[in-house]
Order: structure tokens, then sequence, then C-alpha cells
């Protein structure tokens, strides 16, 4: 006789237990969940620098835990070392109710406030979610906890400048993450109903002459189960769509991911698992997250820079489509935490082997021309994002079908981004040193003023204490949003060129992919789609017809453009000249019988589409418009007859 597997147990000690058990387990045996990212620093998550800040929770009866109610007060521990716990979660009304303020900061961080439930005895208000990880915490035997909207003064934007680059390390040395993708009815963590009852199916059941005699029951496997809760509750839940918590997830070392189906415990080294032990396959996930996971292991192992570069990549196709209410604000800030690692990684790289240092700025990494080349990914409408130059990803964001101005409000997605996959490429370009351009408040780029920071000089400064805590002001000016705009002058030769509309059917565009060498990216399981499915992710709805301007009938190549002025037809073939500014070549690309050669390969260049832009005070200024590639003989003899030009990218 079989039994049906149900957990329907609320919160008890044998929980608690299990996340102890769990977490040992993983401190003993996991060496890659003990230190950063980057290998640049040893974490004992009993034993770190704590916040700035922290709220100290503690039972206000100690002797009676699981009756007790909880009592806090907020805490200055910057300095200290202890251990502490961090909270993953989507601000909602109570959140900004419960924040710590000019007002009530001194009340907090002078009383214990007591609460009985959720319903304080004293000054102040937190919400029950807020309670709930302190009562956690509590029973976990950890006295502190960080949470963003407590532990920075929200109406101080001097605070806030300060903690908000310091929330990635926050992260990475919690002892755990906290993530709630989900909060109970009541909005905290504890449910009287754990999980619902795992599904089951009735089926007839026939006896031995093949007459019906009643029924059977079969129950979905809890390996497969819990896979698919994951997927569901975890990995497609609203919490992880939010930019703020991307870098929570990749840099905390270990995670208690709950939700309304379940709790699961997370780490660098293993897949997640429930409190019950059992291991949940992510190998089918379609966030892709191993993929992901692995690259950021390999962070701190001998890898070479092009690998570290390359893994930036994915860093920046996850995140760049994630959303955010201060768009503007935040964009470049909630990536400083997973760039900053970078940069520890690819300075360890150059100093040991004597290579050239790629400098972070405005989401690229100069040096490395790949960089330049992302494509979008989504065929919807976009708009400029303030304060960020055309030539970086960060610059554009996508505007909700449900918009029709153009003007929008509150949470922004970004555009999502994608790179093609790797080819024999070689770069026919210089990149210059960049020039950095303050901007106003309202992120207006202050070109008259351009080049009086020399950057060159921060970064020698940076690079010569990066592995010192004293330096995260410093660290902030370059991964935050002190450089955020910059000119970028580049070397190399333009092409006059037309663009048409787009391309008729997707077969149309798939040809025109196959003979520029343009790959699908290797992240997306291709295996699963159709090809108009594949079309579609990899940008390719969004590619145009491209000729030169001496032969407007031929086509030799296509372009996907994403400045906002050019998504019509009649704006994109109108009189502005464009040009298509040659970054790589590619000399292995197929279809060189078809074109006359005498070899299965030809050539064909990867490009940036710009136009010119009149700034005063600058010279050769261009903005980009769009990226591509380009084919065919005449396309070869406009390269080898134009010459050298410098290019201000802006």
């Amino acid at each position: 006789m079989g039994n049906l597997l149900l957990d329907r147990s609320t919160w008890s000690q044998s929980h608690y237990q299990a996340i102890q058990n769990w977490h040992r387990d993983c401190h003993l045996n996991h060496k890659e969940c003990n230190k950063s990212i980057s290998g640049h620093e040893k974490i004992h998550p009993d034993d770190v620098l704590l916040p700035t800040r922290c709220v100290e929770f503690e039972f206000f009866d100690e002797q009676n835990p699981w009756t007790s109610s909880i009592q806090w007060v907020l805490r200055e521990t910057k300095g200290q070392r202890g251990k502490y716990i961090a909270l993953s979660h989507r601000w909602v009304q109570d959140t900004g109710e419960a924040s710590t303020t000019t007002d009530n900061y001194e009340d907090r961080n002078n009383t214990w406030n007591r609460a009985q439930g959720y319903h304080l005895l004293v000054r102040g208000k937190l919400s029950a979610l807020f309670l709930d990880i302190g009562r956690l915490a509590c029973h976990l035997g950890i006295r502190y906890v960080w949470i963003d909207s407590l532990c920075i003064i929200q109406n101080d934007k001097d605070d806030w400048d300060r903690e908000s680059i310091k929330m990635a390390d926050y992260y990475q040395r919690s002892w755990l993450t906290v993530a709630v993708t989900y909060p109970s009815d009541t909005g905290g963590i504890f449910q009287q109903n754990v999980s619902k009852i795992p599904r089951i199916t009735r089926l007839p059941y026939q006896d031995k002459k093949g007459d019906q005699n009643g029924h059977f029951y079969v129950q979905a496997g809890i390996d497969k189960t819990w896979a698919e809760d994951y997927n569901k509750t975890i990995i497609n839940s609203d919490l992880r769509k939010r930019a703020w918590v991307f870098q929570e997830w990749r840099l905390s070392r270990r995670i208690l991911a709950l939700s309304n189906q379940g709790m699961f415990l997370q780490c660098q080294s293993e897949s997640p698992r429930s409190l019950d032990g059992y291991k949940v396959d992510t190998s089918k996930n379609t966030g892709i997250d191993s993929d992901y996971v692995r690259w950021l292991r390999n962070l701190d192992k001998d890898s070479y820079g092009y690998q570290i570069l390359h893994s930036w990549e994915f860093i920046v196709e996850e995140y760049s489509g994630l959303e955010l209410t201060k768009f503007e604000e935040d964009r470049l800030v909630a990536l400083a935490g997973i760039a900053r690692e970078y940069g520890r990684a690819l300075t360890r790289y150059a100093s040991k082997y004597g290579k050239q240092q790629h400098t972070y700025i405005c989401g690229l990494w100069t040096g490395w021309f790949r960089g330049l080349l992302w494509e979008q990914a989504d065929p919807y409408r976009q708009t400029r994002t303030k304060g960020f130059p055309t030539w970086s990803w960060l610059s554009i964001a996508s505007v909700p079908e449900t918009d029709t101005t153009g003007m929008t409000e509150g949470t922004l997605t970004g555009l999502h981004v994608r790179w093609p996959g790797r080819t024999e490429e070689s770069a026919v370009c210089k990149f210059l040193s960049p020039i950095l351009v303050p901007v106003t408040d309202n992120c207006r780029p202050r070109f008259e003023r351009a080049g009086q920071h020399e950057l060159n000089n921060l970064f020698d400064d940076l690079h010569s204490g990066l592995f010192s805590d004293v330096r995260n002001d410093l660290h902030g000016k370059i991964f935050g949003n002190d450089i955020r705009f910059a000119i970028l002058p580049l070397e190399g030769r333009k092409l006059d060129i037309c663009i048409d509309r787009y391309f008729e059917s997707l077969e149309d565009a798939d040809i025109a992919a196959t003979m520029t060498g343009h790959r699908y990216p290797k992240r997306v399981p291709h295996e699963y789609m159709t090809m108009a499915e594949r079309s579609r992710d990899s940008g390719r709805l969004s590619w145009r017809k491209v000729c030169l301007k001496s032969s407007c009938n031929t086509i030799i190549g296509w372009g996907s453009i994403e400045h906002p002025d050019y998504q019509a037809d009649e704006t994109v073939q109108s009189a502005t000249p464009i040009y298509a500014f040659v970054v790589c070549k590619l000399s292995e690309a197929p279809g060189g019988y078809g074109l006359g050669h005498l070899s299965r390969s030809h050539t064909a260049f990867e490009v940036l589409y710009v136009r010119h832009v009149e700034i005063v005070g600058q010279k050769d200024c261009y903005e980009r418009i769009g990226v591509g590639r380009l084919f065919g003989n005449g396309v070869i003899q406009e390269f080898e007859s134009s010459l050298e030009t410098r290019v201000n990218l802006v």
C-alpha cells in the first residue's frame, strides 16, 4: 500500500536545523563558496566585516523563543566583525512605510522597538516580512540582519551614494541571503501550509478479467515536482525580473529562496535543493542558470582575459532586460558590484601576464571590441535613457506596448541585448583613451567640461589599491554613476551606406546571417525552438537590408537599428548620411562559392552604424544608431580604398 507524500508543516525546529546543517556542510566542503567570485577575498561566514548598519533582533523572552515577541534596534556596525543575514525582496507599499529616514533615524538607532506579532508596541513600524526575517535570524542564532530600506537612510542622497556601491559586498559576505519571491498572505514568510499536495492523478483500475474495479492514484515524482516548482516560483518569479536582485543573487554565497511552493537552499557549488535534501535538476531551466553560475565560478581560475570578457557578455545579456523603478539613476549602480569583481579578475590577469589593463566605463571594458557589437534581442519600441552614451547598451530602454507616448513613468525594462556566437575575428580599428564627460543632476552630459578629469589617472589610482576596502569611494567613482558618460574615440574606416526596409521574411534574414558568419548565441537552447523562434530570440526580426551608397540596388549586409529616431522606414531612409564604421573583420565567413570565390569562405565585416552630430566644443562626433555586418567584393574594395579617420562616439 502506497502513501501520498505530503508536507504541510509550519516552520519548526527541524527547518532551522536543516538550514544550519546544510550551511555547515557547504562551509566545510565547498571552497568556491568561501571566497568572492573573483577570488580576491576569502570569506568566513561567521567572521566578516559587518555593513555600516545592521538591524539587531532578539527575542523579548529568550527562555521561550517560540512564543516570545521580538524586538529590534538599528545599530551602527561599521568596522565591527561578526555574521549577519541579508534580505533580497521586492519593494512594496509596506517597504516604503517602514523605511529609515532622517526623521526616524535617531529613534531607531537608540531605542529597542518591541513587536507582538506584527504590531509594534513602541515607536516605529516594521512590515510582517521584516519581522519574520528577524525571527528567522534569531532562531538560527544570528543577531544581525541587513535590509536595504532599513539600513540605508532613504532620503539622504549622500548616504545612499555611499551605501549603494557597497551593497554587493554586503550580499557577498552575508552568512545567508534570504530571497523572498512570494510572501505569504500575512505579508511575511511563515505560512500555515508550506506546500500544497504534490500533483496526483486518478486512473481506473482493471482486475484480471479486464473489468474496471475501482481506481488507483499516481503522484508526480518528488524530483520532478521540485524542479517544476523551482523553475516556476524561483527562476521565473517576479523577484528575478528586478535588476537590483540580479547581483544580490549572483554574489550571495548561500541563498535560502522562499516561495509559495516551499523553500530551496542554493549555494555556488551545487544545484538547489529542498530542505529535505532533494536536489533540483537545473539542466532544463529556461533561465539557463547553470551557464552563468559556471562562468562566475571560474572568474578566479587561471582564465585568459578573453574568457573573462566573454563571460561578461553573459552577465550583460541576463541583466540588460531587467526592471528598475529608478531606471536612469540605478541602472549602472545595480551592476556595480559584479563589475568590480570582474575588474579584480582582469587586473589579476593583466598583472600576472603583463597584458593590457582593461578599464570599465559605461557598462563596457575598453579594448574589448566585441563589447561594442551588442545587438538588440527584442523587437520592441525603444526610448533613450538620459545620461549614457549611445555606444553603451545602458542607453536604451524598452517601451511597454501599452505606452503610446514614448514617455514612461515608474518601472522601466532595459533593452534586452545579445552577442552572437563567437567567431574568428580581428579588430581593424583602434581604441583611444576615453574622454570623461560629467553629467548634471538631471543626467544631461556637460560636454563643455569634457576631458577635465583624466580617466587613466583615476584607474591607475584604483589599480594600485584594488584589494583594499578603504578604496570603496574610488570604486564608486569608477563602477557607479560618477563615470556614466564618456566620449569614446576610435580610429578606423567608415563607409557610406544606405539602410533600407526590413527583410521580407525570416528566411531572407537567415541567409544574410549565414553570409556574414552570424551565429546564434550558444546560451540559447535553440534545439527546442522553431526557426521563427530562433530568429526572434536572436533579434533577427529587427534586421534591415543594407546597401552601399554607390550601389543602392545591391544588398551587401544587414543592420539591427536600435536608435529610437530610426524605427520607421521614412526616417531610416532619410537624407541624413549614415555610415558603417568597421570594427572587426571575419576572414572565414561561409558562402564564398556563392560569391564567385575559389574557396568556401570569404571576408565579412562587423560594423557600427553611426550618424554625425554637432556638439559645441567637440569635433568628429557620431552617435551609434545600430550594429550589423557587411560582405561582398564591393565592400572589400570600398574598405581598402577608404582612409582612416577619427570617430568620437557619444
